[in-house]
């Protein structure tokens, strides 16, 4: 019984490290040309079970042929040599005894090797019997380009620009005086690395290149992601009252101030920055209606012993200064450039703003010697817009902004402006 069980013990034991081992193999490749010569110094990438595999050498021998150790499991290859198409295959059988034919064809497309049509390299399975010349599809190398500006839409020449596939350089440009680098390949997606002096380093950037379409790239100078931007401009604003001042109309010119603070943060539609501005309105005007009213002193109870009746409301005129300005930019658009913003402001008027007041002598608080505002207004606000670059670092700007105007009670009474609506139209100059 022993024995017995001594011998289930080896044959179990036996099984499973045939099957480890067995998991294990070195994969043989051939790399030959059209009319079967060997091709040397081919350069062979190869990635297995989602991994990049490490060969002793990513390059075939003098006979054409490369090797490396993996698993049993299939493969995909893309196999590189100079003055020949670049060769992708997917899903290739593993072969250990008899190698693996990989052909390449001539890049000269004018005058192509004739081979019969055969189905797409990138859903096909390949055994070692199949590898054969009819078994590679050709497919013609784009000319592939990129287009290197800034974010206000300078062209950026004399830009260092490498563009791989996985670990292999397709191609190493220098961007010309229109911003522009090339390089033969398929279209599809690449890892893009961009230098530049004074701006900030693009590294791996995975960016898809399509046959007769340049791809934007943009670049951000270092100077203004370290918070040392500036964007200065003039806009004009107007708007209405809401709720119970409709009536009310708003129209105000001044000029901004702004500077980014911090570096682009994120990724995607939300990557932006944080800059802090400030807006100076030397022209502050509010149209409201006109009204009579009376000043009565305490405890009047006739008309006869108050002043007036006299008209006030009407047009308004003040400065407003809003030093605080916290806004994030979106930046991951090229021509346009939208923002979100908290705004605290503060307005002085020449007269007593908005004005209340009534013909009733029985309500002291519209009749009576409290019955007044304030010549000074505070004016939080929430609001969006977007910078659009009508040329480099020239943009015209809009604006919509939700503002609330109070006293916060300086005066007798704050009846304010609740809500109100602005909209703002304006040019900026960008350093």
């Amino acid at each position: 019984m022993k024995n017995l069980r001594m011998l289930v013990v080896m044959l179990v034991a036996g099984f499973f490290s045939s099957a480890i081992v067995a998991q294990k193999a070195v994969c043989l490749g051939v790399v030959k040309d059209p009319t079967g010569a060997v091709i040397p110094q081919a350069k062979v990438y190869v990635v297995q079970n989602g991994k990049a595999v490490a060969m002793t050498s990513n390059e075939t021998d003098s006979a054409g042929k490369f090797s490396f150790q993996g698993e049993s499991a299939p493969y995909n290859v893309e196999i590189t040599a100079p003055g020949f198409k670049k060769l992708t295959v997917k899903d290739q059988a593993c072969s250990s005894e008899t190698p693996s034919l990989f052909r390449l064809f001539i890049s000269d497309l004018s005058n192509p090797v004739p081979v019969a049509p055969q189905p797409n390299l990138e859903t096909a399975n390949q055994s070692t019997s199949e590898m054969t010349e009819q078994s590679i599809q050709i497919v013609p190398l784009a000319k592939l380009s990129g287009h290197v500006q800034d974010r206000s839409g300078t062209n950026l020449a004399g830009a260092d620009v490498s563009v791989k596939m996985g670990n292999h350089e397709v191609a190493h440009e220098s961007t010309d005086a229109n911003g522009i680098f090339s390089f033969d390949g398929d279209e599809g997606t690449y890892d893009v690395t961009i230098t530049l002096q004074k701006y900030v380093p693009l590294k791996s950037v995975m960016v898809s290149f399509h046959a007769g379409h340049s791809q934007a790239i943009v670049m951000k100078p270092e100077g203004w992601m370290t918070g040392e931007g500036w964007e200065y401009g003039v806009l004009v604003q107007g708007g209405m009252g809401l709720e119970d001042r409709t009536s009310f109309k708003f129209l105000l010119a001044g000029v901004h101030l702004g500077k980014v603070l911090t570096p682009e943060v994120g990724s995607g539609p939300l990557k932006g920055e944080f800059e802090y501005a400030v807006e100076v309105f030397p022209l502050w005007m509010s149209f409201t209606p006109t009204f009579q009213k009376l000043n009565c002193p305490a405890g009047a109870t006739l008309a006869s012993q108050c002043a007036g009746p006299y008209t006030t409301g009407g047009t308004y005129h003040g400065v407003s200064i809003t030093p605080i300005i916290l806004r994030w930019n979106f930046t991951s658009s090229k021509k346009w450039m939208p923002w979100l913003q908290g705004v605290g402001g503060v307005i002085y008027t020449t007269r007593k703003y908005p004005a209340i007041g009534s013909l009733n002598v029985a309500d002291p608080t519209q009749t009576g010697p409290s019955a007044d505002t304030s010549v000074w207004n505070f004016t939080p606000q929430f609001g969006i817009g977007t910078h659009y670059f009508l040329k480099p670092k020239r943009s015209i700007d809009f604006s919509a902004n939700a503002v609330h105007i109070s006293s916060a009670s300086l005066g007798d009474k704050n009846p304010g402006v609740n809500t109100g609506v602005q909209f703002s139209v304006g040019y900026t100059w960008w350093k």
